[in-house]
């Protein structure tokens, strides 16, 4: 019981996203072969359940949607978002991801599997992340399914950590040229999938690349002085708060280190080439008597 629990995220945040039964064992001090029978029990039960049937199917639906891959936190969003959830934050993401182990675990223990997986580790063999994909058993239809859905995954995130590792930022063109050479020779003649699609791919593959809302590549570890000097370059400096700033920041660059606070973020934000209409990045100030009327928070800080 405590490793389905465990599996499921039912007790809190797991260390391990995917864990193996080992890991599984290991946190619960158990037997890998108790474990083992613990999951093929349960994988049992839940395909006697009528919402199994019907999560799994929406899982599948959502896979084939996408071309026919995806990322384990990708697919685990998408239940949240059909599904809805009562919990929050890193709480919420857990137990989608549990949800959709569980899914997993029922599925290939069927006689005809409609999901294939991929466990994709780090140098040191620790699990990074896991691709989904429908198998090509699977009642459905996609633009890529089974293993050959998975190597082109694996493929196309070797290309995006090939393009992190060499520059801070890819254009959005060129990376899309670089993942769309890469998909050529996995992708049937007549499957359709967007140069989007196959950078989110990518990234979610990757061990190192990240996407921005420009569709550009860029490393995950990409330093936040350089990521805000890219998201705010041209911005008016008029109308720029520290909020608005940090929103950008984020918003162009979702996977980025920690940004500093208050004044330290002030001094990176000094660094960018803002537009303030005379060709000068030095702040505006306000005139005394405005100050004396209206003093902005602190938190509220203008460039």
């Amino acid at each position: 019981v405590r490793a389905l629990r465990s599996l499921l995220a039912l007790d809190g945040v797991p260390a391990t996203a995917w864990p193996t039964v080992q890991q599984l064992a290991t946190a619960v001090d158990a037997p890998r072969a108790e474990v083992v029978s613990a999951l093929d029990n349960a994988a049992r039960r839940w395909r006697r359940n009528p919402e199994f049937a019907q999560v799994r199917d929406l899982l599948v639906s959502v896979i084939a949607a996408q071309g026919g891959v995806v990322g384990v936190e990708e697919a685990a969003a998408a239940l949240t978002f059909r599904l809805g959830s009562a919990r929050e934050g890193d709480a919420r993401r857990a137990v989608a991801t549990g949800l959709v182990r569980a899914v997993v675990e029922g599925d290939v223990r069927s006689q005809v599997p409609s999901l294939v997986t991929r466990r994709l580790t780090d140098d040191a063999g620790a699990t990074r992340t896991v691709m989904l994909a429908v198998s090509d058993d699977a009642a459905v239809e996609a633009a890529v399914s089974g293993e050959a859905a998975l190597d082109m995954a694996a493929r196309l995130g070797e290309v995006a950590d090939r393009l992190a590792e060499t520059r801070s930022v890819t254009a959005p063109g060129r990376a899309a040229e670089e993942v769309r050479g890469a998909a050529a020779g996995a992708l049937p003649a007549s499957a359709q999938l967007g140069d989007d699609r196959l950078l989110r791919i990518a990234t979610a593959a990757a061990a190192r690349a990240a996407l921005s809302s420009r569709g550009e590549l860029y490393p995950r570890d990409l330093d936040p002085a350089e990521a805000v000097v890219l998201a705010l370059r041209g911005i008016t400096a008029r109308t720029l708060t520290r909020e608005r700033a940090r929103e950008r920041v984020i918003g162009r660059f979702p996977v980025v280190g920690p940004l500093p606070e208050g004044p330290a973020f002030d001094q990176l934000v000094m660094k960018a080439p803002l537009c303030t209409g005379t060709g000068s990045a030095t702040p505006r100030r306000s005139s005394p008597r405005r100050r004396r009327r209206r003093r902005s928070p602190r938190s509220a800080a203008r460039w």
